[in-house]
């Protein structure tokens, strides 16, 4: 039971409901999930999720850090959430033999593929009843995803991957993501901080390359998130 109080005591400190590490759940594996990349033949995982983990996170508040009038700091939320261990190690050791001695584009399709034809898309409205932003791992475990699920676990897969700095990108009702490749890609970037961050579109049927842009995006503001 949780009892609000109005008083103030010294040295007190607002609750920081982001999540920094791993959640250590007693291990409950959820039915085998096979993810097989069209594109890359030998990028094929088994993944397996802590259904305690699931259920930790479905009765997780989800109206948590969204003081923007349009929402979007929620994302960073998501996004910033790391992997749990379990994961990391049945999909990270197939993905980084997939990407070994690749440039940094070429590595990253890998991963943008992986996730374009692997998952399957589906608006929340439609399987929730409303919006319902996943946790990376609640992408790998669920049937359906849509742009902000896929935004958020490949933004994961190239900050640990690649090591490379991503952002999401809030357009009109869609959510992708920018990455700040230091190679030169003849594609479509946004300018932030001095640095070029390629736009990246992990949402798409039925694939395409880090770069592409969708044609109703290319005069459209975007909102900038930023990830640590």
């Amino acid at each position: 039971r949780m009892h609000i109080m109005a008083y103030r005591f010294e040295g007190e400190k607002e609750m920081d409901m982001n999540i920094y590490a791993g959640q250590l759940f007693t291990w409950s594996p959820s039915a085998p999930r096979e993810m097989q990349s069209a594109l890359d033949s030998d990028v094929k995982v088994t993944v397996e999720v802590n259904e305690n983990l699931i259920d930790f996170y479905n009765d997780y508040p989800r109206t948590y850090s969204m003081p923007d009038p349009d929402g979007t700091s929620c994302w960073k939320f998501y996004a910033n959430a790391p992997l749990n261990d379990e994961v990391k190690s049945e999909l990270y050791p197939v993905l980084r033999r997939a990407i070994a001695g690749k440039g940094e584009i070429a590595a990253a399709n890998v991963l943008i593929h992986f996730l374009q034809t692997t998952l399957t898309y589906r608006l929340d409205d439609e399987v929730w009843g409303g919006d319902r932003p996943f946790f990376a791992e609640e992408t790998l475990f669920y049937p359906y995803s849509d742009c902000e699920d896929r935004a958020v676990l490949f933004s994961r897969l190239v900050r640990d991957l690649l090591g490379l700095d991503v952002v999401l990108l809030y357009l009109p009702g869609h959510l992708a993501t920018a990455v700040a490749f230091n190679e030169t890609l003849d594609a479509p970037y946004y300018l932030i901080d001095g640095r070029r961050y390629y736009y990246c579109e992990p949402t798409v049927s039925p694939y395409a390359d880090v770069g592409w842009m969708p044609d109703s995006y290319k005069d459209v503001k975007a909102d900038i998130i930023k990830l640590r």
